[in-house]
């Protein structure tokens, strides 16, 4: 009897198993539009398109031409064919600082894309104050003088140096990761156990007054024998609010909730019809020796 229904089991599960071909998943293609821009700079930016899961993301450079309508505060300055070059464009204009720019695209028989931002237009104060050495580390110590209103940051670092390839000594500049126990970080997905190259923060704490800043800098980061650092390169940028949200969607899939896949594709965007960013930033930079 058991033997029966041993064999009665084995049968129904067989029958249950279906095929599932991956290749032949419904995949629709989008414009994706690349454009984080600096204040007194070129408003250019890059165009490709989405791949799917199994693609090869190599091959979604565009080329051609390009429809291009570009507004600032609802008046058309351009409306005319670009060239594409290897997927990037670049505009005869400048971003000027508090003024909102528009952007329309049209490519081939995608959707024509929109999006729009505003051009921060403070000029931030940033002071260097330290660098100090440890046992296993540098300690960056610096200030910040916050505008009055609400304003979003992101906060980077790098070292600049000589790097030798094939006997030759080049001029390069590298990423450092750094970590931080100060509040501001804390509070905006910066956690002390998260090295990264970038960070970002609001003012919620210090709105409108100087607000001082560590970060801790593995010294391990250093020990190449290929580069030898020179300065350390500090730069804050004031961000909007789309590039704000969109670096946080960046935080949050890729470091906070367990991978690129835990939110379900949960990218921001602010291009209508299609992918990406289309925002602009204002920042400062500072250097200091690496004795």
């Amino acid at each position: 009897m058991k033997l029966v229904f041993y064999l009665f089991l084995g049968l129904t599960l067989a029958s249950c198993e279906k095929e599932l071909s991956i290749g032949k998943t419904q995949f629709d293609k989008k414009l994706v539009l690349n454009c984080s821009i600096a204040k007194d700079s070129l408003i250019e930016g890059n165009l490709s398109e989405s791949v799917g899961v199994l693609s090869v993301p190599s091959l979604n450079t565009l080329s051609g031409n390009i429809t291009i309508k570009l507004k600032r505060n609802g008046l058309v300055l351009y409306n005319d064919v670009v060239r594409l070059d290897s997927g990037r464009f670049s505009l005869p204009y400048i971003a000027k600082a508090n003024s909102e720019y528009e952007i329309q695209v049209a490519y081939s028989d995608f959707p024509t894309i929109k999006a729009k931002d505003l051009v921060p237009a403070n000029s931030l104060v940033v002071d260097l104050d330290t660098l100090t050495e440890q046992s296993g580390s540098f300690r960056l110590k610096f200030s910040l003088k916050d505008p009055p209103g609400s304003h979003k940051y992101l906060l980077q670092l790098s070292s600049q140096g000589k790097q030798i390839v094939n006997n030759d000594s080049l001029s390069t500049r590298i990423s450092i990761d750094f970590t931080s126990s100060d509040k501001v970080f804390l509070s905006s997905l910066r956690t002390v156990i998260l090295d990264d190259s970038y960070s970002l923060f609001d003012d919620a704490l210090f709105e409108g007054q100087k607000q001082d800043f560590e970060l801790v800098i593995p010294k391990d980061q250093f020990t190449s024998k290929s580069f030898v650092p020179e300065r350390m390169v500090l730069r804050i940028s004031c961000i909007s609010e789309n590039m704000f949200a969109y670096y946080k969607s960046i935080l949050e899939n890729t470091h906070i909730y367990g991978g690129p896949l835990a939110t379900g594709f949960g990218q921001f965007t602010n291009v209508d019809q299609g992918l990406g960013i289309f925002s602009f930033y204002t920042f400062t930079q500072k250097e200091i020796l690496i004795r």
